[in-house]
């Protein structure tokens, strides 16, 4: 009889040590083993936030060369306007009379720069309104993929102490306070 009360002692013992091996291998490295469990996924998730953040990045930079542009050619605009009305208007006219002028002058002398300038003008803001959108879209799909990242990742570290607390709970009350 204490044959066999020893064996089932020594078994309980051999098992207490194992979990407690097991345990310090868990507390050493959880991080190692969090990510080992789902490599793959994580390194697509990590992927796709990049991927979608590049994008953002990209039509960010595409949205400012546009406004730079504009600018640009609002200034030109300005200047050629600005000499016609210089070189076309009388002194001793009315304001009234000096629009009408600059108007005369530009359909007569200017017509197709400003025309041109115009058009360009139309065509640079056409294409900011269009990668303004896309911007928009990008940041949209950059903070879904984000999210969605964030939520698994909170989901495998909630797993892992979901893990950690049972195997913890396991071990016998007396032997977790020995170890401490």
């Amino acid at each position: 009889m204490s044959v066999a009360s020893v064996s089932s002692s020594s078994f309980r013992e051999q098992q207490l040590c194992g979990f407690k091996r097991q345990q310090q291998q868990q507390r050493e490295q959880p991080e190692q083993h969090f990510e080992q469990q789902h490599p793959q996924q994580q390194q697509q998730l990590l992927e796709s936030v990049n991927r979608h953040k590049e994008r953002v990045m990209n039509a960010s930079l595409r949205v400012e060369v546009l406004e730079c542009q504009i600018r640009e050619e609002v200034e030109k605009l300005i200047s050629l306007v600005g000499s016609s009305c210089s070189h076309s208007a009388p002194s001793n006219s009315s304001s009234h009379h000096n629009i009408d002028n600059v108007d005369d002058n530009n359909n007569n002398n200017n017509n197709p720069n400003i025309h041109q300038l115009e058009s360009h003008l139309l065509q640079l803001e056409n294409d900011l309104l269009t990668e303004q959108r896309t911007l928009a879209e990008y940041e949209k799909s950059y903070q879904v993929s984000l999210e969605r990242t964030k939520q698994r990742w909170k989901q495998q570290i909630e797993e892992h102490q979901r893990r950690f607390r049972v195997c913890y709970r396991a071990v016998p009350h007396h032997s977790r306070t020995k170890s401490l």
